[in-house]
């Protein structure tokens, strides 16, 4: 298994040089006479936050809403999962996909008659531009090693592709998928080099919407329709408007500046208030860890870590910091929540909030409260526990306060550092304050739990932006982490439905009883329409925290409309991609000019990534940059 740490530590490290971007103003930007001619009662407004995007580009793109614009404007190659876990094709450049037996090959086939926004057809040639050593195996880019995996791509016909690997890889469709690793490019964007941001031109896509000549740190961007997309869009353009937090948001949507974006679930009550304003509530998208090092002592005790999950009042939490918009975490300790009905399984601890149980459990390992009704080490010393965390989301400081009273209250000392994201991550990273001893609470947008494989690996490899523990479930060597690494490599080694289940449940037990973390809730991800201008809405709009679902964004009509003008019906059949080799590296393989018998498998969509105030890339860790 390959993971991306040190590709992590690399990226925050350039990362802290980018100068915070500062939202000045929502002044109108078009890029040209095609923009111009969307009136603005057809020009869909929408807020992101995250700043300025740095990139279109999936492979070098930071902030969140760099990741969120390139996702409305590029298809992916393997389709995403849904929360029950099915794959939806809808936001593919493929229809069906195969492998054989061993997983040593893989076939994709590109949907009938799908076309880039030029009207030029897409062909199996975009899929070997893309995988080539000109743009996504390169290996400034190739941040999950695909290439080393990669023995030959060979195009069986205008439409299917197939990657002969050298090893076998039952999940080599998540891994190179968008939601870790790129989109299907177009040559036009290609021929730039793997790091082209895609600013400054006009960009060809396959999504509903593409950029129209947008210029770097703009604080707002014009999306033009696709004619070529089905569904057909609806909105004449879009107008994105980049925000540095979600709190900014909401007083725009109430103001009807803009129409829709993402809130903080503290701000719902309010907007509801008004009749135009209505939510789409995603569940339990986001996972809140509670993060520590099991090798260091106390937390290398499994007693000690389970007396802290039975010491937090998680139903509190999701109630209290996140407004009942979230899953409390006590039920779903094994990683994945209770909403992804697909894999969760219920044979796991289960960490009702019980006072008496932790002091119990800490007994057991010599911890005990001294005569001022604090609780002490063995030897007497008093325990003062520490917790940084990240300040960015504002229901954050209101889940810690619980913790730090929850835990004062079983007789902890607790100190609270609240630092912003881009610290959080690099002060981890170099051990500063001694961090690595303490506990760091982080909300994650990069978790996938719709697919087996990725709720199967650990946090740190997905998720969890921070400097890695040296092992998993437990101490090196220990019984725990010897049956997790049996049961992942039985997660990598298949693909079928129910031997997944089966060793993901195991997986999950384990993390259930050893606690490699402990999950405070399992938040929604929340977002904010004002109807005024605006019909169809759709009642679920994000793949993943911040992944668009973009035929549900396609159907967003405007009032005003009286029908929607046709789609195009004719287009270029000239290629996209000049002459080159069906083979992006030797030796070539030679396979049948038929698909093996199709395993299309069941899940859905991408990852996340947050910038705050400084543009930080490691958020997004394996799962991409989103």
């Amino acid at each position: 298994m390959y993971n991306v740490r040190g590709r992590f530590a690399s990226i925050i490290l350039a990362a802290m040089m980018v100068a915070a971007f500062v939202f000045v103003a929502h002044s109108p930007f078009v890029g040209s006479t095609a923009a111009a001619s969307c009136p603005s009662s057809s020009t869909l407004k929408i807020g992101m936050f995250g700043g300025a995007p740095n990139s279109f580009n999936m492979l070098t793109a930071l902030p969140l809403s760099g990741t969120g614009s390139a996702n409305i404007m590029f298809n992916y190659l393997y389709p995403n999962p849904t929360s029950a876990g099915v794959l939806d094709y809808n936001d593919s450049v493929i229809d069906w996909y195969s492998t054989n037996a061993n997983y040593t090959r893989w076939t994709f086939n590109i949907k009938p008659g799908l076309k880039w926004s030029n009207g030029q057809p897409v062909t199996s040639q975009d899929i070997l531009n893309t995988y080539s050593q000109s743009f996504a195996l390169n290996a400034s880019v190739d941040f999950v090693n695909a290439g080393a995996e990669i023995s030959s791509i060979q195009k069986l016909n205008s439409s299917a592709v197939v990657f002969n690997l050298n090893k076998s890889d039952a999940h080599f469709g998540e891994r190179v998928g968008s939601n870790i690793f790129t989109t299907v490019m177009p040559q036009s964007f290609i021929s730039q080099g793997s790091t082209f941001d895609g600013f400054g031109v006009v960009d060809v896509g396959t999504g509903p919407y593409v950029a129209d000549d947008y210029a770097p740190g703009t604080p707002q961007a014009i999306f033009l329709r696709n004619p070529y997309y089905h569904p057909y869009p609806q909105a004449c353009a879009l107008q994105i408007n980049y925000y540095e937090s979600d709190s900014q948001i909401p007083s725009y949507i109430q103001s009807d500046s803009i129409s829709l974006g993402p809130v903080p679930t503290a701000s719902v009550a309010s907007l509801l208030q008004n009749p135009n304003i209505h939510i789409i509530d995603q569940k339990g998208m986001m996972r809140d860890m509670l993060l520590y090092n099991v090798s260091k002592y106390p937390y290398n005790m499994t007693a000690f870590r389970q007396a802290l999950a039975y010491g937090i009042n998680q139903t509190a939490i999701a109630d209290i910091a996140y407004n009942g918009y979230a899953e409390p975490g006590w039920a779903s300790q094994g990683g994945v929540p209770v909403t992804t009905t697909a894999w969760y399984s219920p044979h796991q601890t289960i960490y009702s909030y019980n006072m008496s149980e932790a002091l119990r459990l800490l007994s057991t390992i010599g911890i005990t409260k001294n005569s001022s009704g604090h609780l002490t080490y063995p030897n007497g010393t008093e325990i003062t526990l520490t917790i940084w965390y990240d300040d960015t989301f504002g229901g954050n400081s209101v889940a810690m306060g619980i913790a730090q009273s929850d835990l004062q209250a079983l007789g902890f000392n607790v100190v609270l550092n609240a630092v912003d994201l881009g610290t959080l991550i690099s002060d981890s990273y170099a051990n500063a304050h001694d961090i690595n001893s303490a506990m760091i609470y982080f909300k994650s947008l990069g978790s996938i739990p719709g697919y087996a494989w990725t709720s199967a690996i650990p946090s740190y490899q997905i998720d969890s932006p921070v400097a890695a523990p040296p092992t998993w479930e437990g101490p090196p060597g220990s019984v725990a982490q010897a049956e997790y690494e049996s049961n992942l490599s039985a997660v990598d080694a298949t693909n079928n439905p129910t031997e997944l289940y089966h060793f993901l449940a195991n997986i999950q037990a384990l993390n259930a009883a050893n606690l490699p973390m402990i999950v405070l809730s399992y938040s929604d991800v929340v977002w904010a329409y004002n109807s005024q201008g605006w019909t169809h809405w759709p009642s679920t709009l994000m793949l993943l925290p911040n992944v668009v679902n973009q035929s549900a964004l396609a159907q967003i009509t405007p009032v005003s409309a009286t029908s929607p003008p046709p789609s195009p019906t004719t287009s270029s059949t000239s290629p996209t991609t000049s002459p080159a080799s069906s083979s992006t590296s030797a030796p070539a393989v030679v396979t049948s000019t038929t698909a093996p018998s199709s395993t299309n498998y069941t899940l859905i969509v991408a990852v996340a990534v947050i910038v705050v105030i400084v543009i930080i890339a490691g958020v997004v860790l394996l799962m991409r940059r989103r």
